[in-house]
């Protein structure tokens, strides 16, 4: 059923490709060896003409430095690039960025601090200063109702004495009176003793200035009692104004130590609220920068482990991916190798069986030409399944190769971030979010464990 089937390969195919082969072998080696002289003709020139040679060391060092400057702004590109494109060196940026925000925030606090206990010292100060001069002026008070109070001491003692000239006054007043009827008494004897005669004129004379005399002592005595109640009335008067006067100069006293009082108390008791306000709005402050903090902190550490998850899902889930889309297109490969290999199979028989109905060859014959075509297909298929091998390799170098580039991007990485932490200073690191930094970068950095730490 094969006998219609022949695979023909020319005699001479391998010597053709060994020829070609050989003949490129040729061309490529005489191109190296004129290179070689050339390079070694201009060696010797050099060496020759010292000028050339110094010529040349010149121009290599240009071509050096300048390779070496192009290879370092290709580095930082490079690196400027991992940055842009890495998402766990922008997240470590944003991290650097927001623990020197928290620096600035921890100084700004230690600066307000700072400020509001110089203002503290200096309300102490101010109240030092005040109770001393609240002091002073106490002390001048007292110094004024000293010489207030000695004054009035003078003026009382005035008043006594003229108090006192008034009733020696009035003493000397009243003995004049005595003295003065004492005189008209005895000029009513001598009146008496010189006029016997006219008796009865003198009695009724006598009587009508007895009268007289009676009516006007009465006067008198009524003038003078008017005289020395008006006194009398005058210096209760003054008695009583003075005795108000002190009293109300001593509730005016009374009136000014309360209320100096009150003012020291109301003075203190507005110091105190003043500082307990203040504490408060200190502590209040002080509880909501810290409460900023913490909530920076954990939000990047929430961020940060969100991120990781996020990171570690999406490289599991493009693991997943890539493995499934290598046992997919193995499983449509396999499927692709075994229909074509049966419709090879199939086009054969076919092939076969036609050219066997046209042939009709004998049976040895057919014998033959079977096992030719068995050996060309069993040739065709061991061709194919090295082909399969060969491509099998490939997928495996070529996983190993994506392997090996996700282990250089993974340590271009990680030595970018810690160039990154190395080139932030050591007081800006502490603030970062716990789990940033790892015992490993600790060492690196010579920073204390996060034991010792705490």
């Amino acid at each position: 059923m094969f006998g219609g089937f022949r695979c023909t390969v020319p005699a001479d195919a391998d010597r053709k490709v060994d020829i070609s082969n050989n003949l490129f072998i040729e061309t490529v080696m005489e191109q190296e060896r004129r290179v070689k002289d050339l390079k070694a003709q201009e060696i010797q020139m050099t060496a020759e003409n010292p000028r050339i040679r110094t010529q040349q060391e010149t121009t290599d060092i240009s071509i050096e430095l300048k390779a070496q400057k192009v290879e370092d702004f290709l580095d930082k590109k490079r690196r400027q690039q991992l940055r842009q494109n890495n998402l766990d060196l922008r997240q470590l940026e944003k991290q650097l960025k927001a623990a020197f925000i928290s620096k600035q925030l921890a100084e700004q606090k230690v600066a307000t601090d700072k400020l509001k206990l110089e203002q503290m010292k200096k309300k102490r100060l101010e109240d030092v200063e005040f109770d001393a001069e609240q002091k002073r002026c106490k002390e001048a008070l007292a110094e004024i109702e000293k010489k207030e109070l000695k004054k009035k001491q003078e003026f009382r003692n005035v008043l006594l004495g003229q108090m006192e000239e008034s009733q020696q006054r009035r003493k000397i007043e009243y003995t004049e009176v005595l003295k003065e009827r004492d005189e008209m008494q005895k000029l009513l004897q001598k009146y008496k003793a010189e006029h016997e005669a006219e008796l009865m004129e003198i009695e009724r004379r006598k009587e009508n200035a007895k009268k007289e005399m009676d009516e006007f002592k009465r006067l008198q005595n009524a003038l003078k009692l008017e005289n020395m109640a008006q006194k009398m009335d005058e210096v209760e008067r003054f008695q009583a104004m003075m005795k108000e006067r002190e009293e109300k100069n001593l509730q005016t006293k009374l009136e000014r130590e309360a209320e100096t009082q009150r003012r020291a108390e109301l003075s203190d008791r507005i110091g105190q609220q003043l500082y307990y306000v203040e504490s408060e709005k200190r502590k209040r402050e002080n509880l909501l920068l810290d409460l900023l903090v913490e909530e920076r902190n954990t939000n990047e550490d929430i961020r940060y482990k969100q991120n990781l998850e996020k990171q570690w899902n999406d490289r599991l889930q493009m693991r997943r991916e890539f493995e499934r889309y290598r046992a997919e297109r193995d499983r449509r490969k396999l499927e692709q190798e075994q229909n074509e290999d049966a419709i090879f199979l199939a086009d054969m028989r076919k092939q076969l069986a036609e050219r066997d109905k046209l042939d009709q060859l004998a049976d040895e014959k057919r014998r033959q030409k079977i096992r030719e075509h068995g050996r060309a297909i069993q040739e065709m298929i061991e061709l194919r399944r090295r082909q399969r091998a060969v491509d099998a390799a490939e997928d495996i170098k070529w996983h190993e190769y994506l392997l090996s580039e996700e282990r250089k991007q993974l340590k271009m990485v990680e030595d970018e971030r810690l160039q990154m932490l190395k080139s932030a200073p050591v007081d800006i690191l502490r603030y970062l979010p716990s789990g940033v930094l790892k015992d490993t970068d600790r060492k690196i950095l010579g920073l204390p464990n996060q034991g010792k730490k705490a």
